[in-house]
């Protein structure tokens, strides 16, 4: 009767489906529901499969961050207790310059779906909006030739309006 553990593998990609490295996620579990959560811990890969262990190498703090693949992979979860299911929650912490960062959670739940043992997941991240680049002179060019329009117009105007005044 040795518990079968879980995993969570994470791909990180962008709109274009190429990997996204340098992405940083938390995996936090809970045993009783979700009334508290905790980061999940290092565990070593040898030792007995508990609720909120982990044995992926570089873990710190229930952080893993996507390689040069785009792939994070949080493995040897604890997948229930005598208490019942161990709950997950899968949160973006940071991402790449330039991408927005998730703003719910990528996952929550448990491991166990008709009888699988892991919940593979492809996340894909946009783009910050940016001004597109029209090739203009800018705002400040536009400003300066409509002052001198002006100036130049309201110089006409009086010109033209003085010449038709009568003095007595």
């Amino acid at each position: 009767n040795d518990i079968i553990p879980g995993s969570i593998p994470i791909y990180k990609v962008d709109e274009d489906n190429r990997p996204l490295p340098g992405v940083t996620f938390l995996l936090e579990y809970s045993a009783d529901n979700g009334s508290t959560w905790a980061p999940v811990f290092y565990r070593e890969p040898d030792s007995a499969v508990i609720a909120g262990g982990c044995t992926s190498e570089g873990l710190t703090n229930g952080k893993l961050t996507t390689g040069s693949d785009g792939k994070a992979e949080y493995t040897g979860l604890c997948i229930d207790t005598q208490l019942g299911k161990v709950l997950y929650r899968l949160t973006e912490v940071s991402t790449k310059p330039g991408y927005n960062l998730l703003t719910e959670p990528a996952f929550e739940g448990s491991l166990t779906l008709d009888g699988q043992t892991e919940v593979a997941l492809t996340i894909v991240n946009t783009p910050t909006f940016k001004i597109p680049a029209t090739g203009g002179g800018g705002f400040a060019a536009t400003v300066a030739a409509m002052s001198i329009a002006g100036a130049v117009l309201a110089i006409l105007l009086y010109a033209l309006t003085g010449k038709k005044r009568k003095t007595h």
